[in-house]
């Protein structure tokens, strides 16, 4: 299967008239039968032969919906060496502009106009939402989140396959936890069986994009290679400081080192433990 490329900085325009009248129908349809409109979407998206596509697909349903920008993000959980489960945001789809430098999974600066940072913000809303002792990545290590705006002020938040975390989030009131109406949550369904097709899809035709990452899990990187890369990114200290706060040989240390480097994919010290603080691999 081929490899596919990133998405496309720019924003796709939707196009109505390639939604067929009966997704259209169940669409439009707010007391519509959720299975049925999942599976009319699938057989909709099904068509993409591309993953640019798949997006331009994504992005004329959410838009026939009244969404004025949303963002397909992809959760990979992992656990710390102490047992502690951490989260990862990629970023697969969205409707605005994206340089390609912001393509990333931590998120160091925020702007006031820009739309993938108050996505983001409304991501990391939802993960403080979900209680720690949640199954919600027990079966599954990846999930995918669809963030939509209906102004830069109200949004909604679905997860794959979990119609309990769902979130509405109005900022133009005083109090951000409304009470949910019947045309709200009949919104949020949709979108779940939005995002329930979208990833059902992508991860059968576009595995290299929407599949969980496995050249850095947890498992592959051993508890001392590890641990060095958290003393160096932690204490920023060099590889002599860390042999010596270890009790090892500077041998022993390139050792680990050269360890990370091949598990990670990376070359040098700096982009060794870059990546391994987006893998989650860092206590930070």
């Amino acid at each position: 299967m081929k490899k596919q490329k990133p998405p496309s900085e720019t924003p796709p325009i939707a196009n109505y008239s390639s939604l067929s009248p009966s997704l259209l129908n169940h669409l439009s349809n707010k007391t519509c039968d959720g299975p049925l409109l999942e599976q009319e979407l699938i057989r909709y998206l099904n068509h993409s032969s591309n993953l640019k596509e798949l997006i331009h697909s994504l992005h004329t349903v959410v838009n026939y919906l009244g969404q004025c920008d949303y963002s397909l993000i992809r959760l990979d959980a992992a656990e710390q060496c102490d047992d502690k489960k951490v989260l990862t945001p990629t970023l697969l789809a969205c409707s605005y502009p994206l340089a390609s430098h912001q393509r990333r999974a931590i998120l160091t600066q925020a702007k006031f106009s820009d739309i993938s940072h108050r996505h983001v913000s409304m991501l990391y809303h939802f993960i403080a939402s979900v209680d720690s002792s949640s199954q919600l990545f027990a079966k599954h290590p990846v999930r995918y989140v669809l963030v939509t705006s209906v102004s830069h002020r109200e949004y909604f938040i679905v997860v794959n396959n979990n119609p309990s975390c769902t979130g509405h989030i109005n900022l133009s009131t005083p109090n951000t936890i409304q009470h949910r109406t019947n045309s709200t949550n009949a919104h949020l369904q949709t979108l779940q069986r939005v995002v329930n097709a979208v990833a059902y899809i992508g991860c059968k035709q576009f595995p290299s994009c929407f599949s969980q990452r496995r050249h850095a899990r947890h498992g592959v990187i051993s508890r001392q290679p590890q641990r060095l890369l958290n003393i160096i990114a932690l204490q920023d200290a060099t590889l002599h400081q860390a042999a010596k706060q270890l009790g090892l040989t500077i041998n022993t240390i390139n050792k680990h080192m050269a360890t990370a480097k091949s598990a990670l994919g990376t070359q040098t010290i700096a982009g060794t433990v870059w990546k391994a603080i987006c893998e989650g691999l860092i206590d930070c």
